[in-house]
C-alpha cells in the first residue's frame, strides 16, 4: 500500500507512543515528517526526465519551466524524440547555475556548434520525493522499502521539537526534558546511519552512464 501523509502521521504517533494524539499536535507531525522528507531527499533524489523544445539559438537554456528543479544529472544533445538511437549524444560539458533564483543550464564547451532554436533536448534532472497529501502533492514517489525509516527519522524531529517545548516551562520535569532528547537523538542517528547505507549502496552500483558524447573534438 502506498504511503500517504495520514498513513505516515499515525506511523509516526504509534512510534512515538501517543497513537491517541495527546501529547502532539498534527502540525507537530506534519512538520516532523516535512524534515524527514527533505533530509531523505537530500541524500535520495527523485530522478525525472523531460524533453524540451529550445525557443532559441544559445548554450543557455531557462529550466524554469520545471517544478521543483534540483540538479540536472545528464544532457542528450542532439536529440530527436521520433527515434531510439543508441548510444545517446550524451553533453559531458555543462553546468546548472541559477539567475535572480531561477535555473538555467549552460553548455560550457565554447567550441563548435551550439543549440538552435527548435532543437529538442533530453534532460534528466532531480527534484525532491513527494509523499501524498502532504504540501499539496498528489502522490507519493518515496520507495516503499524505505518508509520505516522515514518513520523513524520523523519521530526523531518531532520528539526533539517537544524536548524543546519541554524545555521552556517550568511545569516539566527537567529528566522529562534530558530523556526526550536522548530517545530523538538516538532515532535521528538510526535515520542518518540507513541514509549513508542508502547513498553508499547508490554509489556502489556505479555510474548511470557511459562515457559521453563531446561537443566537438575541442571539448576536452
Amino acid at each position: 500500500m502506498t504511503a500517504t501523509l495520514s498513513t505516515l502521521r499515525a506511523r509516526v504517533q504509534q512510534c512515538l507512543s501517543d497513537v491517541s494524539a495527546t501529547a502532539y499536535t498534527t502540525g507537530a507531525l506534519d512538520e516532523a515528517i516535512r524534515q524527514a522528507l527533505a533530509e531523505y531527499s537530500e541524500v535520495f533524489p527523485r530522478q525525472v526526465d523531460t524533453v524540451l523544445t529550445l525557443p532559441a539559438a544559445g548554450r543557455e537554456i531557462a529550466l524554469d519551466s520545471l517544478a521543483d528543479l534540483v540538479d540536472v544529472v545528464a544532457v542528450y544533445w542532439p536529440y530527436d524524440s521520433t527515434t531510439d538511437a543508441w548510444p545517446p549524444n550524451l553533453v559531458q560539458g555543462f553546468a546548472l547555475t541559477w539567475d535572480d533564483g531561477q535555473p538555467l543550464l549552460v553548455l560550457t564547451s565554447d567550441q563548435g556548434l551550439q543549440p538552435l532554436a527548435g532543437d529538442e533536448l533530453r534532460l534528466w534532472y532531480t527534484t525532491p520525493q513527494h509523499l501524498d497529501g502532504l504540501d499539496d502533492a498528489a502522490g507519493t514517489t518515496l520507495l516503499a522499502t524505505h518508509e520505516a525509516w522515514l518513520v523513524i527519522g520523523a519521530a526523531g524531529y518531532a520528539a526533539l521539537q517537544r524536548a524543546g517545548d519541554v524545555a521552556s516551562t517550568y511545569t516539566q520535569s527537567p529528566k522529562l526534558q534530558a530523556n526526550l532528547e536522548a530517545w530523538a537523538q538516538a532515532r535521528l542517528a538510526q535515520f542518518r546511519a540507513r541514509l549513508a547505507a542508502f547513498s553508499n549502496a547508490a554509489a556502489s552500483r556505479g555510474q548511470p552512464f557511459g562515457p559521453g558524447w563531446k561537443l566537438d573534438e575541442f571539448d576536452r
